[in-house]
């Protein structure tokens, strides 16, 4: 079993540790920020939706519920659900579109009473039609859970993810609720909700991730710690997204220690992410920057960035259609226990990885497109 050290504990893996906090803008407010990683989502999402008093907000790119449910994790989430609504708890969720499950769980949630909708606001594929990646539960106006994990039994059960869950704090509740009602609304109308710091968190929203996670990594000074599922080169225009994947050159040139960590999958299903992440690290390599691939029997679903004291959670890919296209959200911490979790994690990984080099030695030089690009 792997074990974490944290403030002189050792604390296993399988464990959800909160860390408590007294709000300095709220008066007589103390609020729980808790790390969320692999199999700890199942346990935490029930927890927010079993306690639900009064409202259910679910915006999720995967509900794998399409032929029925074939899952005992996606079950539990249901029935939690559907007992919540039987207790009067308003719940309303909004699934992507383009996948095809995703139809046949709305359609099951409909018939528990659940007020549920696809994304779609113009023909699948066409100009307009949105590609709404969020991974986000909203409980009470004032919980919220939010990061990397799919509602799928091998996001729940199998996978490395990362998220965070933050408890009593109805000012970063609040923009999520907002973000919740305008996507609902036209999933095709949000570029930003404008949040700022709020006792060191700050939610980011589709457009807003680039500006963001490029400032504070032009700011770093000690380290720049990468762990994303897929990373796409960009194409040398200038656009943001190579602004940003240079934004960790111009960082280890100042002395910062970057490292990075993509999945590498060893199954035919990965094939094209495995071929992105290649032409990523080879680059990288040549730059001077230490790259590994996780363990290539799991799959490394995370979205994790730890600059500095500060840490990056949610859903976003580096990509042109994840910054430039998606619905996503993401939350920065700058709270020194919660980095101190996700570090020990990050090692924890890194430290089981496959130097990136290696692994290339032999490998012919691939290309592919980009799994999250229609």
């Amino acid at each position: 079993m792997k074990f974490l050290k944290l403030a002189g504990l050792v604390l296993t893996a399988a464990a959800l540790i909160s860390f408590s906090y007294e709000s300095k803008t709220a008066k007589d407010l103390k609020f729980e920020v808790t790390p969320v990683v692999n199999k700890d989502y199942l346990e935490a999402a029930l927890g927010l939706i079993d306690r639900a008093g009064s409202s259910i907000l679910m915006i999720h790119y995967e509900f794998h519920m399409g032929k029925g449910i074939q899952d005992e994790a996606i079950e539990k989430i249901f029935i939690a659900l559907k007992d919540a609504k039987k207790r009067g708890v308003k719940v309303e969720i909004i699934l992507e579109d383009s996948l095809d499950f995703n139809g046949g769980a709305l359609k099951l949630l409909k018939e528990a009473g659940i007020s549920a909708k696809l994304d779609e606001n113009a023909a699948r594929g066409k100009k307009g039609d949105v590609f709404t990646h969020n991974k986000m539960i909203l409980v009470d106006g004032k919980n919220v859970l939010a990061g990397s994990s799919n509602l799928s039994g091998n996001s729940l059960k199998n996978n490395n993810e990362t998220n965070i869950m933050i408890k009593n704090h109805p000012a970063t509740a609040k923009y999520f609720t907002d973000y919740f009602k305008k996507i609902w609304a036209d999933p095709n109308s949000v570029k930003g909700m404008g949040a700022g710091w709020d006792d060191g968190i700050r939610p980011v929203f589709n457009r807003e991730y680039y500006e963001n996670i490029s400032g504070l990594i032009n700011k770093a000074s000690k380290r720049v710690y990468v762990m994303i599922y897929s990373i796409k080169l960009g194409q040398g225009r200038g656009e943001n997204l190579d602004l940003l994947q240079n934004s960790l050159i111009e960082a280890k040139k100042r002395g910062c220690d970057v490292k990075l960590i993509m999945d590498y999958t060893d199954n035919s299903f990965a094939k094209m992410t495995n071929e992105i992440n290649f032409v990523t690290a080879r680059h990288y390599i040549d730059k001077g920057i230490a790259v590994r691939f996780d363990n290539p029997n799991i799959f490394t679903h995370a979205k994790l960035l730890l600059i500095d004291d500060i840490s990056v959670v949610g859903g976003t890919n580096w990509g042109y259609g994840p910054l430039n296209l998606y619905n996503d959200c993401n939350i920065i911490i700058d709270r020194k226990e919660v980095t101190d979790y996700f570090s020990s994690y990050y090692d924890g990984i890194y430290g089981k990885g496959t130097p990136a080099a290696d692994l290339l030695a032999n490998e012919e030089n691939p290309s592919g497109g980009d799994p999250d690009e229609r």
